[in-house]
């Protein structure tokens, strides 16, 4: 063991010798010679030994490169022109020291590694950008771009990184169209581009649209449908996404399921009921008074609650044996249900109850989640949009935004010593109204309201039942017993409150100003707004939905349907 330490380390000295700088070549040439002078296979033991030393196992061919090196310097001592400086223990010729060159022993050397790196990526840049041409439809069957390149390059978003990409390989042309005709054809590409964006931030409802100035003036050229559904006042209306489906609720203990292009309906689900007469009984339904109603945009599951405490999951496919059947039963409020909604695009529901408090739950998985305290009298109203934050208004005077994730709440004192109905238009403005006549406009930078329209259906005794507004438009409807439906413009003087959320992107409303007045007999009891915002949906009854004050003969108990006349853009 000691002859083999021994060996390896006379072969390390010679090895280090070699490598350095400041080493005499003599000393060296003559300690590799006596190196040569063992048996081959002392040799190769030693190499195999040094090899272990220094911690990796010993590489294949080693004794033979042990014993190349040691031949290149024992010609180097016999005046064989060595190069011992040169640190390449042998010999290299000036062709192998270049791309592609050989060595002494006639191997093909290989390029330095930052050079093939540099070339593959050079040759990937390359095809990700003839990939991304030919995707766009700008790459002829030639490989090479096609003439409008130049008019592209400023309209599509990251191009002109992957045109210069492109130009630097010597691949791409300038377009020859004549200047006239690329410079109107940018302003047209320009001009979709905008119009692109602008319709996709209106959609996702960080913009505004722009409706009120393109409403029409004639109230006679808007549209009003009232279609009977209910024995007794409808209460609620909701509706699904893309309008064609809509449901109401009623003091009967019903809920009604509408096709709203033909206006005609598709399914009652009936209330409990138990008749001796006729020997038939329904346990599954509704037992008291419908107050409330919510559907989730897919139009597919609704949800209603009302006098008996309970929140009920229904499914709304149309058509099968399952059609309007119930699925669920929420418990856990001590009061009526008053009021309920979907968050947007989720199965996360909000109700409002008499008990004074807001619960959260998820409807797909008929589940509790949480309860939010603070009103001190019965909440009426409760409404929300896309974000983990609701609204809610009651007979204490006081409006609440509720922000879930941080468990707070913002509140907001109302005149009204009731409010009875609120919509939200974005995530930082809503409307309100109540027992006092008036019509408020919020925004949640302010404590109170930021307008107010006193006796917005031209008394004190009509009180405002239900309100709705576009969602992120400018425009919101009202109702009451006057037997009108008045649709208001939400005007603001162009200036926009703190936007310290990208989703808040919204506009600061001044003034609520009349736009139409449209006939609508009865109690207008719920209202909602469609998307497309061409079309109000109301509830409209005979009495107020909360008790018996007044009746109004005249009316029928069903579903009005407002088509408004909207210009386009």
């Amino acid at each position: 063991m000691k002859t083999r330490k021994r060996k390896a380390a006379e072969h390390e000295d010679v090895l280090e010798d070699v490598v350095s700088s400041g080493g005499s070549a003599r000393r060296a040439s003559r300690r590799s010679a006596a190196h040569l002078e063992r048996p081959a296979a002392e040799r190769a033991r030693s190499d195999s030994d040094h090899e272990h030393l220094r911690g990796r196992a010993p590489r294949r061919g080693a004794t033979d490169e042990a014993q190349s090196r040691g031949r290149a310097l024992h010609a180097g001592e016999n005046g064989g022109g060595g190069d011992l400086d040169s640190g390449s223990g042998g010999t290299v010729s000036d062709d192998s020291a270049s791309t592609g060159g050989t060595d002494d022993d006639g191997r093909r050397a290989r390029k330095p590694a930052f050079e093939r790196n540099a070339e593959d990526a050079q040759a990937h840049r390359l095809k990700l950008a003839k990939k991304y041409l030919d995707d766009l439809g700008l790459l002829g069957e030639d490989g090479k771009p096609k003439s409008k390149l130049k008019r592209t390059r400023d309209a599509v978003p990251g191009f002109s990184a992957t045109a210069a990409t492109f130009n630097g390989l010597g691949d791409v042309q300038d377009s020859e169209a004549s200047d006239d005709d690329a410079e109107e054809e940018d302003i047209q590409y320009r001009k979709d581009a905008e119009a692109l964006k602008r319709r996709t931030l209106q959609e996702s409802g960080r913009q505004l649209v722009p409706v009120a100035a393109r409403l029409h003036a004639d109230e006679t050229k808007h549209a009003v449908s009232i279609k009977r559904g209910h024995r007794l006042p409808a209460t609620c209306v909701a509706i699904s996404e893309d309008e064609s489906r809509a449901v109401t609720g009623s003091k009967d203990k019903s809920l009604v399921l509408w096709d709203t292009e033909t206006q005609s309906v598709l399914q009652v689900m009936h209330g409990a009921y138990a008749s001796s007469r006729a020997k038939k009984t329904n346990q599954s339904g509704n037992t008291k008074d419908v107050l409330a109603v919510a559907m989730t945009e897919d139009g597919r599951t609704i949800a209603s609650g009302g006098r008996d405490r309970v929140v009920r999951i229904w499914d709304a496919r149309a058509g099968g044996s399952s059609c309007g059947g119930q699925v669920e039963q929420l418990k856990g409020h001590r009061g009526a249900v008053t009021a309920l909604s979907f968050r947007s695009g989720t199965a996360e529901l909000y109700s409002a109850s008499e008990d004074r408090t807001v619960k959260v739950w998820n409807a797909r998985e008929t589940s509790y989640l949480e309860t939010l305290f603070g009103h001190t009298a019965e909440v009426y109203c409760v409404d929300n949009l896309l974000r983990h934050r609701a609204v809610s208004g009651g007979r204490d005077g006081t409006l609440r935004q509720w922000k879930i994730p941080e468990d707070t709440q913002l509140v907001f004192r109302s005149p009204a010593v009731s409010t009875d109905a609120l919509s939200m238009v974005d995530e930082a403005n809503f409307i309100s109204g109540g027992d006092d006549g008036a019509l408020y406009a919020w925004n949640v930078a302010k404590k109170k309201p930021v307008s107010v329209i006193a006796n917005a259906h031209g008394s004190p005794n009509h009180w405002i039942s239900a309100v709705a507004a576009a969602r992120f438009s400018d425009i919101c409807a009202s109702g009451s017993s006057d037997g009108r439906l008045r649709i208001w413009a939400l005007e603001s003087q162009g200036r926009r409150h703190g936007m310290a959320n990208s989703s808040e992107l919204g506009f600061y409303p001044r003034t609520l100003v009349s736009r139409l007045s449209l006939p609508v007999p009865g109690f207008v009891n719920g209202l909602v707004f469609g998307k497309s915002r061409r079309r109000v949906f109301a509830a409209v009854g005979q009495e107020h939905r909360l008790g018996r004050w007044t009746k109004v003969s005249k009316c029928v108990n069903g579903l009005a349907i407002v088509n408004l006349r909207i210009s386009d853009e």
